[in-house]
């Protein structure tokens, strides 16, 4: 966005709050065909869970790894662009969100200024309700969208146990001087470059 500093600020707010993600869903993810604003656009967003690449996907709370392959194009002219993603509830507002400007992975691109990259979320750990991923094109610095592709796949999750919320944490129970238990963090896979 250009124009007055609060201006953009107060939208970039709005963007990273989940604020713009509201209303109800539409039949078909739109893959702009040009870019936005000119300086890219989205090519592919396909979203897999348990093997399963769909629009409307099952997952287990802790058990299923999310996958989010993303495709895009951009001016090779400029730097390469950054990639966003954020999870919103039924309600519109963000659950969480990571970027590749965030998280300090620059993208690679091809000579024509196309790329992939792939997102994963190991042991999927938002509890039961319905989701919803979205996913954006950003520049380098992760300010200027390019592109968005909004409610690119919706999550309906279940779990097993009683947990309450929104997501399980990884904890740690010990009695003194009995046996410890809990639920250790997902190791995190390392980024190809």
């Amino acid at each position: 966005m250009d124009g007055d500093p609060g201006r953009v600020v107060s939208a970039y707010a709005e963007f990273l709050s989940g604020a713009e993600n509201g209303g109800g869903a539409p039949d078909q993810p739109a893959l702009a065909p040009a870019a936005a604003s000119g300086g890219g656009r989205l090519t592919k967003v396909e979203v897999t869970a348990d093997g399963v690449t769909d629009r409307k996907l099952a997952v287990r709370s802790g058990r299923t790894d999310l996958e989010v392959a993303i495709g895009f194009e951009s001016d090779p002219a400029l730097p390469p662009p950054s990639v966003g993603l954020t999870i919103t509830g039924s309600n519109g507002w963000a659950v969480t969100s990571a970027s590749t400007s965030n998280d300090g992975l620059a993208l690679d691109r091809r000579s024509d200024g196309s790329g992939e990259v792939m997102l994963v979320f190991p042991h999927f750990s938002l509890l039961k309700g319905a989701y919803w991923v979205n996913v954006f094109l950003l520049c380098e610095q992760g300010i200027h969208l390019y592109d968005r592709v909004e409610h690119a796949a919706e999550l309906q999750v279940v779990q097993d146990g009683l947990e309450q919320g929104v997501v399980s944490l990884p904890r740690r129970w010990s009695v003194k001087g009995g046996p410890v238990a809990g639920r250790e963090p997902a190791k995190q896979p390392v980024a190809a470059r």
